[in-house]
């Protein structure tokens, strides 16, 4: 629950003519979730500027989720994975309501009582009170997006007018040294977490966009994916928003797949040979005839938003399509 205080309005006041002229020039034809035009930022304080100057009952005017948000707490969860490099293991737990990773010691989860709490948190400044997609759930810089960053994840729309109607699926995966691998969801990019546990949360390398900063769905192009782009949330399945997820995975060889659920593709981006890095742009699509399709479809070459992948001991790829 929150309550908000407001300037006075008045019809009459110029400064409101002169904002409201602004605003309406400034309005894009289509507000659409997944773009980002240029617009307006937040102006306070003055009379008529139809923005909020007080608010009680969340940290800021960013935060929009329900409830109190806490480090044992997740709200609408899509996705668990455990890392067994060290024992008995570290269980990172998609926090999609939140946008947050919760990354829990199972040695002292399991030593401790219930409630078991996050040792770390992953995408939010802290475990307590932040949930906003890249801190800003509340539109305030409308109609923009507000930019990603190394130290931010988006699991719901910023845009969402109803945070408990709206989840995403991350199905994360953890190298044998102990990275993390995670499909950040709204963003449309894979990060890379070199070891959160040890170091900090601060992603170390992303694949789908040129730099952290990025977010949009093949970069900006919609309609037209490369072999160095991501699109997990698309028109050709907008309307199951939330029943579908994105998902990484590695192969024996140090090979990153990636689920690329809005393209209707699985990518495969190579590890070097010798230096093992992993390569920006992928050499391999199935489901497309090429790295620039994106059309869904239901032959046994096509996909219609794949959503996690896995291989066996015999290196035989299992997908999800759903």
């Amino acid at each position: 629950m929150l309550f908000l205080a407001y300037g006075a309005w008045r019809l009459n006041d110029p400064v409101h003519a002169q904002t409201t002229s602004e605003q309406t020039s400034a309005l894009p034809v289509s507000l659409d979730p997944y773009m980002g035009l240029s617009g307006l930022q937040p102006v306070r304080g003055r009379p008529g500027d139809l923005w909020a100057d007080v608010i009680l009952g969340k940290a800021d005017f960013s935060q929009i989720a329900p409830g109190e948000i806490v480090p044992f707490k997740a709200f609408n969860p899509g996705g668990v994975v455990v890392d067994r490099s060290v024992a008995p293991g570290r269980a990172y737990v998609w926090d999609a309501g939140n946008s947050r990773i919760l990354g829990i010691d199972l040695e002292k989860c399991y030593a401790g009582g219930s409630p078991c709490s996050a040792d770390i948190v992953i995408g939010q400044p802290a475990a307590s009170d932040h949930g906003a997609c890249n801190g800003d759930s509340g539109v305030q810089n409308f109609p923009n997006r507000a930019p990603a960053s190394a130290e931010t994840l988006c699991g719901i729309p910023d845009v969402s007018q109803s945070p408990t109607e709206h989840k995403s699926i991350a199905s994360m995966a953890i190298d044998s040294d102990g990275a993390l691998y995670v499909p950040d969801s709204y963003n449309n990019r894979v990060l890379r977490y070199d070891n959160p546990f040890g170091s900090d949360a601060r992603a170390d390398e992303v694949w789908g966009q040129r730099e952290f900063s990025g977010m949009m769905c093949n970069r900006g192009d919609f309609g037209s994916a490369t072999a160095e782009t991501l699109c997990f949330h698309a028109d050709s399945n907008r309307f199951v928003d939330g029943l579908y997820g994105a998902g990484v995975e590695l192969d024996a060889d140090g090979n990153l797949w990636v689920a690329d659920s809005g393209n209707n593709r699985v990518l495969r981006f190579p590890a070097g040979s010798g230096s093992g890095e992993i390569a920006k742009r992928a050499d391999l699509v199935l489901g497309q005839p090429d790295f620039r399709g994106t059309a869904p479809g239901t032959s046994m070459r096509s996909f219609h938003t794949p959503s996690a992948l896995r291989f066996d001991s015999r290196g035989r790829l299992y997908i999800v399509e759903t």
